[in-house]
C-alpha cells in the first residue's frame, strides 16, 4: 500500500531548490565581492603611498643634511664659495650624492641654482639648463616638500 507521502520526486527535481541558493549565493557574492576588492586595493596604493612619500622626505633630509656636512662646509671652508662649475667642487658634489651608502632615490635629480638654471645634476646633459616651472618647482623654491606620482589608464584597474 502505496501512500502519497511516500512518492518519490521525478528525477532532476530533487535539488532544484538548492542549486537556485547555489546559484543565487554565488552571484550575490560575485557582484559584492568586485567592489569591495577595489576598495580595498585603493586603500592600499593610498598607505602605500603615504609610506613612500614618507619614506622619500625622509631620504630627501638625510642628503640635504650629507650635501651640507659633506660638501658645502668643506667647499666653503677651502675655497670660500661654491662654484659648481670647478671640475673639484663638481666631483666632489657628484661622489657625495652618488655614494653607494646612500640610499638612491629619484628625489635628488639636480639641484637648483640662480634663475632656474640647473647647476648640478645626475644627468650631465641637463646642466645649463633652465629647469621646467612646475608646481613641484614653486613649491621647492618656496622651501616646501613636494612629491608625485604619475599613473597610466591602467592604474585605475590595477594593471600595470
Amino acid at each position: 500500500m502505496k501512500t502519497s507521502l511516500q512518492k518519490n520526486p521525478p528525477e532532476g527535481k530533487q535539488f532544484r531548490l538548492v542549486k537556485f541558493f547555489a546559484w543565487a549565493s554565488f552571484i550575490v557574492l560575485a557582484i559584492f565581492s568586485f567592489p569591495f576588492s577595489m576598495v580595498l586595493s585603493q586603500e592600499a596604493k593610498e598607505i602605500l603611498l603615504t609610506s613612500y612619500q614618507n619614506s622619500a622626505l625622509l631620504v630627501g633630509k638625510n642628503l640635504n643634511h650629507q650635501v651640507f656636512q659633506s660638501f658645502v662646509v668643506p667647499i666653503v671652508n677651502r675655497y670660500g664659495g661654491i662654484k659648481l662649475s670647478d671640475s673639484n667642487q663638481y666631483n666632489l658634489m657628484d661622489q657625495v650624492v652618488k655614494t653607494p651608502s646612500r640610499v638612491q632615490c629619484g628625489c635628488c635629480q639636480y639641484l637648483r641654482y640662480r634663475k632656474g638654471v640647473i647647476a648640478y645634476s645626475t644627468d650631465p646633459t641637463l646642466i645649463g639648463q633652465k629647469v621646467t616651472e612646475n608646481m613641484g618647482y614653486h613649491q621647492a623654491v618656496e622651501g616646501e616638500s613636494s612629491s608625485s606620482v604619475t599613473a597610466n589608464i591602467f592604474d585605475l584597474w590595477g594593471w600595470e
